[in-house]
């Protein structure tokens, strides 16, 4: 519960402060050309940021940011896999029956 609340906290977030963005860049919306994950990731919100006051601390914090968004999705992916691998029989026999200490 507590992985689920803190999950759909940190969404709302996320899209309060990127729909705070585009409101402040003044994008309508359009039909022909509709603004996607990746332009409002990599095209507006740097946009945004080198016009707000001292842009280069805002960019360090956006790029800190994106890295741990990425290592966080890596350590999901590994635990996955290294569960996959722990549970099945192939596994068992490897270790000699023995659990994994993880």
């Amino acid at each position: 519960f507590i992985i689920a609340l803190s999950n759909s906290m940190i969404e709302i977030t996320s899209a309060l402060a990127v729909m705070g963005v585009v409101g402040y860049l003044g994008i309508t919306p359009d039909p022909a050309n509709p603004l996607s994950t990746f332009t409002s990731g990599f095209f507006t919100y740097p946009q945004a940021l080198a016009e707000m006051p001292s842009p280069n601390f805002w960019s360090a914090i956006f790029f800190l940011t994106l890295w741990i968004l990425g290592l966080t999705c890596v350590i999901a992916l590994y635990e996955v896999t290294v569960t996959m691998i722990a549970d099945t029989d192939w596994a068992k026999r490897w270790t000699g029956g023995r659990r994994w200490p993880i």
